[in-house]
């Protein structure tokens, strides 16, 4: 996808809320409070930003290594490795991708009516269990329908399940925007969690970018997600990308923040703060969930956040 292409994907398929200024698309990660749709690529320290951002909230927005930053953007990704095999990982990794890969078969969800017939009580399950809010209308079969038929709709994504004795179990959606490849969608079922499903499919998505020379990055996540979701992906081989950043916007919100909400500006400026990536459904932590964490400011509210949304 080019930018654009991931904005209209964005905004048609996942009903997220962006808006374009100074060239660039926004995404509202709060009321009034942005940053671009887009994490990859360094902006002026004076872009245009949205309206609500510079008259009533404020944005964040990353910058080149030249000019000063006032903040920072984590970005949880892995970078490819050409020739990437089961070997490369660590041992108590590779064991529970082996259980996956032992029990599943990955491979392509053929059209929209499979994910819609099979996906939708995988969802339900999924939502049950992890209370996950973001996205919610999904659990009416129309609507998960209708999802389910956007998705398939465009040419750039690419839907995988984890196939147990033919039975769908979990679900992925990833799609390339410039040269990152985005691990956007993930839910699965219980018997999926027990057995190492989220392992498995992180693997094969892992071999098909290390296959492809124009992935740059596989991104999850923005850092600092709750219950120490980033642990599922740092475990696995992801790392954080710090990308030097600005908060700007208007000067008395963000001075009140300062003042009275210490935590968020500290989130804000210097420790690692959360958003999902877009489109983000939670992902769970593989066989053994994760525990414990922080929020942040820019977080969405979710019970739930790790293999991938």
């Amino acid at each position: 996808m080019t930018v654009d292409d991931y904005a209209d994907y964005e905004r048609r398929v996942n009903r997220q809320r962006l808006s374009r200024a100074g060239g660039v698309w926004w995404r509202q990660v709060r009321p009034f409070f942005h940053r671009p749709l887009f994490l990859f690529r360094d902006h002026p320290p004076e872009v245009e930003l949205p309206w609500g951002a510079r008259w009533v909230g404020g944005a964040q927005h990353p910058v080149g290594p030249e000019t000063p930053a006032n903040s920072r953007l984590p970005l949880l990704v892995w970078d490819p490795v050409p020739g990437y095999s089961l070997d490369a990982e660590r041992g108590n990794v590779r064991r529970e991708i082996k259980r996956g890969l032992g029990r599943y078969e990955i491979r392509i969800v053929p059209d929209a009516g499979v994910l819609t017939r099979e996906g939708h009580p995988l969802y339900l399950e999924f939502i049950e269990r992890t209370q996950y809010q973001v996205n919610r209308a999904r659990v009416e079969p129309a609507y998960f329908a209708q999802w389910s038929g956007e998705v398939f709709a465009r040419p750039h994504p690419r839907v995988l399940g984890a196939y147990h004795e033919g039975r769908l179990e979990a679900v992925s959606i990833t799609f390339r925007v410039v040269e990152v490849l985005y691990y956007s969608v993930y839910f699965g079922g219980g018997s999926a969690l027990r057995n190492c499903a989220a392992d498995a499919m992180i693997h094969a998505i892992k071999v098909g970018a290390a296959a492809d020379p124009e992935v740059r990055y596989v991104f999850s996540a923005v850092g600092g997600m709750p219950r120490g979701l980033d642990f599922f992906y740092l475990r696995r081989g992801f790392r954080y990308l710090e990308r030097p950043a600005r908060v700007r916007g208007n000067a008395l919100t963000l001075s009140l923040i300062r003042r009275w909400k210490p935590d968020w500006h500290r989130k804000l400026t210097n420790e690692l703060g959360g958003e999902r990536a877009s489109g983000v459904d939670s992902r769970e932590g593989g066989c053994r969930p994760a525990a414990g964490g922080t929020t942040s400011l820019w977080a969405p509210d979710s019970a739930e956040r790790g293999v991938h949304h």
